[in-house]
């Protein structure tokens, strides 16, 4: 159900994102404000997480509170694989890590470099 959002989670900062985004996005559920959770999609969350919010809650009828909590449960249960290098990791080494992680079955892994001093 999330795997399409969970395959553009490459880093540990891509995880770290999406939970503050889904913290917001259940805070403003319960605003009395009419309007604040799309408000809060519009000014405070990515546009292509948005969108996959969007995509679900409203044109798939999904209750927006259980998707939000079960997704942020799924980010959870990620693992996260340090990997100590000796240089500054490129997008491309990132991508590459996560490629490779995918390809040998460690779908919830992610990898987490350090640069190494």
């Amino acid at each position: 159900m999330y795997s399409d959002l969970l395959k553009k989670m490459i880093t540990k900062d891509d995880v770290d994102e999406l939970r503050g985004e889904l913290e917001l996005l259940l805070t403003a559920l319960y605003k009395t404000k009419s309007g604040s959770f799309e408000d809060t999609l519009k000014t405070s969350v990515r546009k292509w997480v948005a969108e996959y919010i969007r995509e679900h809650v409203t044109q798939k009828g999904e209750d927006a509170e259980t998707f939000l909590k079960t997704l942020s449960t799924e980010l959870t249960a990620l693992h996260f694989l340090q990997i100590r290098i000796a240089f500054e990791p490129t997008e491309d080494t990132y991508e590459r890590i996560h490629t490779w992680l995918q390809e040998n079955e460690k779908e919830n892994f992610i990898g987490d470099c350090c640069n190494y001093q």
